[in-house]
């Protein structure tokens, strides 16, 4: 027994490697664009499939409608039986009828084919087939509608992501200017060159730094984490994870590329929920057209062999007809239902011409939010260049030994402060153009996120 733990433990040095777990290979990190947030975010949404699948029942409603309109077969087949006091007279290869007590046991049988058709409805089929191909037009139109919802949804997600990573940058450049800082401040202390209230200002600096960085990073993950909801397939397991993605920092762009998107007077654009209005106000038109097809009858021709008898062989009957069928609708009940039909469409009209309100609205205001950011920009530039000036000459009279690290610090917090405020701006004046740009229809989504 002595010698069983020595040779187990030899063994596992052996081989150790076999029962050593081996670690998972780090998960390659995706570079998510703009394009590919929008690809991926429309494959998942239930909204667009939704859409399509609507779409494609009322490709089917179309061609039902092609069908029933088709020639229709209609065989029948019938069989009875019957008490008689009298005996019926037979074929010679029919069996003899029942006799049950006094009477007797008949079987009647009928069979019959019969062929139909319309001839001439007033257009009833055709009236019908019309509305069918607009509500269809209508169904690919939300598809588009669900589609710019989402791009709209997906670029201020994306934006908001991407603009909170050049945030981060600024407080990470400030929390390592400090840290820098502080390890400077402390080999003057040690050596007697600074008092301990300029040391204790440096680590107080220090830690509003780490404070803000702090928050930067999770408004960065908060805002990652918004967008990678979007993109990627959700999960009902609570130990499951997305894979990883990064998105590059938004792009610095210079003032003539807002004034392009902002102060170039946008032509208003149909937008997809004002065409699926439109379509929808045709489809509803049209069943103004099947009501007056309501008022004329319909006229079939129809053809029918039928063979009828008690025993075999039956007799055959062939008939051809003209058939003609008129419903006649009550007094006015055509004309209440037009009635409908119309305040129904110029309730569309009036939402697309509060749509266009809107528009104008939207995009008067949104110049006039740009113009002031605009103006805000220019001055906090200037701020920030004398500011500049003015932390590099605190610096050389502090080299100079006439100032002190507490009016570098200050000097240096108010530079990092303009410069927090000018990226602040410069949000503001993107999330303009986003909204310009959805008031627009969706055009220069491209060029905003290139």
């Amino acid at each position: 027994m002595k010698y069983i733990f020595p040779i187990l433990f030899f063994i596992l040095n052996i081989f150790g490697t076999e029962f050593t777990p081996q670690k998972a290979a780090a998960e390659p990190v995706q570079n998510i664009s703009f394009a590919d947030a929008i690809k991926r975010a429309s494959s998942l949404s239930i909204e667009t499939n939704r859409a399509r699948q609507n779409a494609k029942v009322l490709e089917s409603d179309a061609e039902i409608a092609d069908l029933q309109a088709k020639p229709k077969i209609q065989l029948t087949s019938n069989f009875a039986t019957r008490f008689t006091g009298l005996a019926p007279r037979t074929a010679l290869t029919a069996p003899a009828p029942t006799k049950i007590g006094s009477e007797y046991l008949i079987f009647d049988h009928s069979y019959g084919a019969q062929i139909s058709t319309s001839i001439y409805d007033f257009r009833k089929v055709e009236a019908t087939k019309k509305k069918i191909e607009l509500q269809n037009i209508t169904a690919k139109i939300q598809i588009d509608e669900t589609l710019f919802a989402l791009q709209n949804k997906v670029a201020k997600l994306y934006f908001n992501a991407s603009i909170s990573i050049n945030q981060l940058k600024l407080y990470e450049a400030h929390f390592k200017l400090m840290s820098e800082k502080l390890k400077n401040m402390e080999k003057n202390y040690a050596n007697g060159l600074r008092p301990e209230t300029e040391l204790l200002r440096v680590k107080l600096d220090l830690a509003r730094s780490k404070l803000s960085l702090l928050r930067a990073q999770a408004e960065v993950r908060l805002a990652k984490e918004q967008l990678k909801l979007s993109i990627f397939p959700p999960s009902e397991k609570p130990d499951s994870h997305h894979p990883q993605f990064e998105i590059s920092p938004f792009a610095q762009r210079d003032i003539n590329f807002w004034k392009k998107i902002i102060f170039e007077t946008p032509q208003f654009q149909t937008s997809p929920t004002e065409a699926r209005r439109n379509a929808e106000q045709n489809a509803n038109l049209s069943e103004i057209e099947i009501l007056r097809t309501q008022k004329y009858p319909q006229i079939n021709a129809i053809a029918a062999h039928q063979w009828t008898g008690t025993m075999f062989p039956m007799t055959q009957q062939t008939s051809a007809q003209i058939q003609l069928l008129w419903e006649i609708p009550w007094t006015g009940q055509i004309e209440k239902s037009q009635e409908k039909i119309i305040l129904k469409s110029q309730d569309f009209q009036m939402q697309n011409i509060q749509d266009r309100r809107n528009f104008f609205e939207k995009t008067q205001l949104a110049q006039l939010q740009g113009q002031i950011t605009l103006e805000q920009l220019a001055e906090t530039e200037l701020q920030i260049q004398e500011q500049e000036r003015f932390v590099s000459l605190v610096s050389k009279t502090y080299e100079n030994g006439r100032s002190s690290m507490l009016e570098i610090s200050a000097a240096e917090s108010d530079l990092i402060a303009l410069k927090i405020e000018y990226g602040r701006l410069q949000k503001n004046l993107a999330s303009t153009a986003l909204d310009i740009i959805e008031a627009k229809g969706g055009a220069g989504y491209e060029l905003f996120f290139k």
